[in-house]
């Protein structure tokens, strides 16, 4: 860990972000991080998150849903009206660019 290697204090066990764990592999960082701030935002700032407003990634809104951060609250799952659009207009994009067999028949229909 890059903390205990600075200063002549020992370092108490922690959980270091500095070094994420090959075994997790950084796909779920993300997740992993906000699900964190999830369960931390009670004890150290008294504040509940009722939803979470996300980007299409459902990944992690169901970390969130299995750690409870919460005991007696579900976090509420708001889908970004921007990512939806943005999404929606890049697969169009996609179905109307492809020129594969098959695929121009579909294009004129468009």
């Amino acid at each position: 860990c890059v903390r205990s290697g600075l200063g002549s204090k020992e370092v108490k066990e922690h959980c270091c972000t500095k070094n994420w764990s090959d075994q997790n592999g950084s796909s779920g960082m993300e997740a992993a991080i906000i699900v964190e701030g999830f369960k931390q935002s009670e004890p150290m700032y008294g504040i509940r998150y009722q939803k979470l407003i996300a980007d299409g990634d459902s990944s992690v809104y169901k970390k969130i849903l299995e750690a409870r951060p919460y005991k007696n609250l579900t976090v509420q799952k708001v889908e970004c009206r921007n990512h939806l659009l943005r999404n929606f207009c890049n697969k169009l994009r996609d179905i109307t660019t492809k020129k594969q067999a098959g695929q121009l028949a579909h294009r004129k229909l468009l």
